[in-house]
């Protein structure tokens, strides 16, 4: 996903600013500034990302939880055999709706999000639209 969709994740959820998966502490740059969670898909799925982010963010108001970069941590956020897969240190609410988003993305193109459907691309597996499906399947 490109830089920018990822920052712009960073500056609408906290949570999502990018973080070292092992020791948890935050990525910066060598200018000081941090960056957003890195997401190891295409952008047509930006805006499932968004989304899920959104409403677990509401999920964590409504519960009166507290919303920090140490309550919630996106550890991974990846394309795996065609479907969108987050992993996240969070509530079991929050994981319910992270499920939601996940099956949502078998029928939103990974490149353009557009509505799409799983796709076999001799042996790979992806998430695509008829008209991304047309062109990748000349790379594929």
């Amino acid at each position: 996903m490109k830089e920018e969709l990822q920052n712009k994740l960073a500056e609408n959820f906290p949570f999502m600013i990018g973080r070292n998966v092992f020791t948890g502490k935050i990525i910066y740059d060598k200018n000081g500034k941090t960056s957003g969670a890195y997401c190891e898909c295409h952008d047509g799925w930006f805006q499932l990302i968004y989304d899920c982010c959104k409403e677990i963010k509401e999920s964590y108001e409504k519960n009166g939880y507290d919303i920090t970069i140490d309550t919630i941590m996106p550890f991974q956020i990846k394309e795996k055999y065609g479907t969108l897969n987050m992993y996240f240190n969070c509530s079991e609410e929050a994981h319910a709706i992270i499920s939601k988003y996940e099956d949502m993305s078998e029928t939103v193109c990974e490149f353009c999000g557009e509505d799409g459907k799983l796709r076999n691309m001799s042996g790979w597996y992806k998430t695509l639209c008829e008209n991304c499906f047309i062109e990748k399947n000349k790379i594929y």
